[in-house]
């Protein structure tokens, strides 16, 4: 779907459908786009899509664990 190939071969996703996000970071649909409506996630519209892209995840992730104090030891991962 919206993978690309790194050179090792491994592939990584570009960008996450709403339920996915939702799933990666256990929690609902609802609480991802009251997430979007804050701004505290940036999604991105592709055709009549709403996505998250890997990196803005990432960020997201790594923003909110440093707010709580929690130093995240390595980049979160998330589903391939």
């Amino acid at each position: 779907m919206n993978e690309i190939k790194s050179p090792g071969g491994a592939s990584r996703r570009l960008a996450y459908k709403l339920n996915e996000v939702a799933q990666i970071l256990g929690v609902s649909h609802s609480t991802v786009r009251r997430a979007i409506a804050r701004g505290d996630i940036r999604p991105l519209r592709a055709f009549r899509h709403i996505l998250v892209s890997t990196a803005e995840l990432e960020r997201f992730v790594a923003d909110k664990s440093a707010r709580a104090g929690l130093i995240p030891t390595a980049s979160p991962k998330v589903l391939p």
